[in-house]
């Protein structure tokens, strides 16, 4: 197996391999590892799972990725056709994926998706690439336009407005 890129969050870390597939370990009580039944991992002092060593992505498998980002808790990952699959904790809205509560929710009551889910508002566009922050996410497009969303509040979107934006699930 050969690593294309790597990528580390605050406590996990990914891999995309040469043939697209994507590798993960880490911390994974967020859904960030993208391995929805973390049943059979070892858990860490406080009794949340993690993958102590690279585990492949099998939700992805299927599709040939050329990068990935990690942020804080959550994942972002790029397709050779331009579209991006997220996974992780949301609860800032950092996933993309429209209003943070009806998504599921991980053991701290906080919204989440555990399984890589694909971006459906950023359908038509052809995303070059891609990148995370602590509770933010950005992407850029073949145009050279930059689409960002998720936590908003020290400016970290580049928006001039945010009194307006939706809030996160502790409605800051």
């Amino acid at each position: 197996m050969e690593v294309k890129e790597v990528s580390c969050g605050k406590a996990h870390t990914v891999a995309v391999l040469t043939q697209g597939h994507l590798y993960s370990w880490g911390a994974g009580a967020c859904g960030q590892l993208g391995h929805p039944d973390t049943s059979s991992f070892p858990a860490d002092e406080d009794g949340y799972p993690y993958q102590p060593i690279p585990r492949c992505v099998t939700a992805l498998k299927l599709l040939k990725l050329t990068h990935a980002s990690c942020g804080d808790v959550h994942t972002m990952v790029l397709t050779e056709s331009g579209e991006i699959y997220c996974f992780g904790g949301g609860s800032c809205g950092q996933l993309g994926f429209g209003d943070i509560f009806k998504m599921p929710l991980d053991v701290d009551r906080c919204p989440f998706m555990p399984v890589p889910k694909k971006i459906e508002s950023l359908h038509g566009l052809v995303i070059t690439q891609l990148a995370c922050g602590d509770s933010h996410s950005m992407a850029l497009t073949k145009e050279g336009h930059v689409y960002a969303w998720g936590e908003a509040t020290l400016g970290q979107l580049g928006l001039d407005e945010i009194r307006d934006l939706p809030k996160n699930a502790e409605n800051k």
